[in-house]
């Protein structure tokens, strides 16, 4: 209110000052007025106030123009200081009452919030109570489910139990039968034994008539087991009259001749190396034969070496038959049992290079120039029937062999 005041005495004053410099500014009244009567006078007077309140208005106007907002509030506060002083001691007991009225609720609000706040606090207090409820719940229903699933499994067993009760009532039952029956079966067996002790005698009679005759029968097999070693020692004793030591292509004797298949560290020797340790051929021949077979690769070494005259078919027979741990024979007459060659047919001999010089009643003795053929040892087992034992031979021992026994193709 002061400062409305301070802002009325202000303006009042400003007029004031307006009014002081507007009189120093006011025209005389001109000569030619003077002659008027007085009411023209005060016409003109009024006139010239009325265009002098227009002028001081408007610059007044311009003036106030710049303050706006606080002279229109000025103006207000002068108007209603003027026109309503006792509306505005009322509107300020008003004022003072809703004050008071505010200062009330906020009061009341004051309350009201801190009840809201222990509301909020009592209402987290009960969701926290009601989750532990709803969490305990869960416990005890999966307890209660546990619980029945357990009292399910009880129920279970407890119903397998009493089937196996029965069951076993059942089988009390047929044992008692079973009992009676074997008790019954006893004195069945009591009686029988009486009955059958005179086809006991018999019957052992007959047993030990059985095993006599299968006694008679293997000492049989024995000897015809004995006459088949009989067989095989004369063949071998025939083997091994034919048993010479190799000699040189010249035809001297090399005397005897002794091939080692294994070196110093264990490992086996070539057909070449076993040669030129027996000082059979030296190691200058042995290259040339591995030379030779380069250009003659489907040739074996040994058929090389003969080829080139540089060892004989018997000494590379020999060596290739220790190098397989192999018997050597020389085929001759004296050593090829007569009815052997007959064993297989004369082609197959031809188309291997083999022949049969020994049997017996289970096994064959096949010479062979090359013992590794697999497929000429299957040929002649199946041939022959029986099993057949490779010893090696030289190439033409066999060849001589093939031509006396199954003659020229």
């Amino acid at each position: 209110m002061s400062r409305i005041l301070e802002a009325i005495s202000k303006v009042e004053a400003d007029r004031l000052a307006g009014s002081a410099s507007q009189d120093k500014e006011q025209p005389q009244p001109s000569t030619q007025n003077r002659g008027q009567d007085p009411l023209s006078q005060l016409e003109s007077a009024v006139k010239a106030w009325d265009s002098h309140v227009d002028e001081t208005c408007r610059r007044i106007a311009t003036e106030v123009g710049g303050v706006g907002d606080r002279l229109r509030a000025i103006c207000r506060a002068e108007t209603l200081g003027k026109a309503g002083s006792a509306a505005l001691s009322e509107a300020q007991a008003e004022i003072d009452r809703q004050a008071r009225v505010l200062a009330h609720q906020e009061q009341a609000l004051e309350a009201a919030t801190q009840q809201i706040a222990q509301s909020k606090a009592e209402r987290a207090q009960l969701h926290a109570e009601l989750r532990e409820l709803r969490e305990r719940a869960a416990r005890d229903a999966a307890a209660e489910r546990a619980l029945q699933a357990a009292l399910d499994q009880v129920r279970a067993e407890l119903l397998n139990a009493r089937e196996q009760i029965a069951a076993a009532r059942v089988l009390s039952a047929k044992v008692d039968e079973l009992k009676a029956r074997v008790d019954e079966e006893r004195t069945r067996a009591d009686r029988l034994e009486q009955a059958l002790g005179q086809r006991e005698e018999a019957e052992a009679k007959t047993r030990i008539s059985e095993q006599l005759a299968q006694a008679f029968h293997e000492r049989d097999e024995a000897n015809q087991r004995v006459e088949s070693l009989y067989a095989q020692n004369a063949m071998l004793r025939r083997v091994n009259a034919s048993l010479t030591d190799p000699a040189k292509p010249d035809g001297l004797s090399t005397g005897r001749v002794s091939f080692e298949a294994f070196d110093a560290q264990g490992r086996r020797r070539r057909l070449g190396e076993m040669l030129v340790g027996a000082d059979l051929i030296t190691e200058k021949e042995l290259a040339a034969a591995l030379a030779q077979q380069e250009h003659v690769p489907q040739r074996p070494l040994g058929a090389t070496l003969v080829y080139m005259g540089l060892a004989s078919d018997a000494a590379v027979a020999k060596a290739l038959a220790h190098q397989l741990d192999l018997p050597f024979v020389r085929v001759s007459p004296e050593t090829v049992d007569p009815g052997a060659p007959s064993v297989v047919a004369g082609q197959l001999a031809r188309q291997r290079m083999c022949i049969p010089i020994g049997i017996a009643s289970d096994r064959v003795v096949l010479a062979m120039t090359n013992p590794q053929d697999l497929i000429a040892i299957d040929d002649v087992a199946r041939a022959s029937g029986k099993e057949v034992e490779p010893v090696v031979a030289s190439a033409s021992d066999v060849s001589a062999a093939l031509a006396r026994y199954y003659g020229t193709s």
